[in-house]
């Protein structure tokens, strides 16, 4: 009994004493304090995704970096990797893009759904995506895509970077 305490006295420590090997990857880059406003002319948009994708491609790809603006329509951009993760954006050149889906109405209880045929259901998800598709859009699509939204932000060490973007400039 004794030996099976010790063992699991060990097994709890160990890890505690090592550590979770957390930390930057090595290859993570230094990041700067980024901020992108988003609005509708003098509205705040909130709960509105923000990525960036660098501009011409290359190694920064492989990191994720967004943010979601708050209630006054503000995102403080993070870079994400694996388990990692820092406030801010590397040095360089993004696109920019805003992805905010409309709220859609509730679907079809399930148990309503499985009771439909393969025809039945077929027509009822055109629908849906008829129905969905003709939401009205608080940031519009034109937004929503990297190559499409026109927005661009270039973040310098030191500096970082602040882009406001108004969607009611189509």
């Amino acid at each position: 009994m004794r030996n099976v305490s010790l063992f699991f006295a060990i097994v709890l420590i160990c890890p505690v004493l090592i550590g979770c090997g957390g930390g930057a990857p090595s290859d993570f880059p230094r990041t700067f304090p980024v901020t992108v406003t988003v609005m509708n002319g003098a509205t705040a948009i909130s709960d509105a995704e923000v990525f960036f994708t660098p501009e011409g491609g290359g190694d920064l790809g492989r990191f994720t970096i967004r943010g979601t603006t708050n209630a006054s329509g503000a995102a403080t951009i993070r870079t994400i990797a694996q388990n990692h993760s820092a406030n801010g954006a590397p040095e360089g050149t993004f696109l920019v893009y805003v992805v905010k889906e409309p709220e859609a109405p509730p679907e079809r209880p399930q148990e309503e759904l499985d009771l439909m045929d393969a025809r039945e259901r077929e027509a009822y998800d055109r629908q849906r995506a008829r129905e969905l598709q003709a939401l009205p859009r608080e940031v519009p699509t034109k937004f929503s895509r990297p190559n499409t939204s026109g927005l661009r932000i270039t973040v310098e060490p030191g500096r970082g970077g602040t882009l406001n973007v108004d969607v009611s400039q189509n």
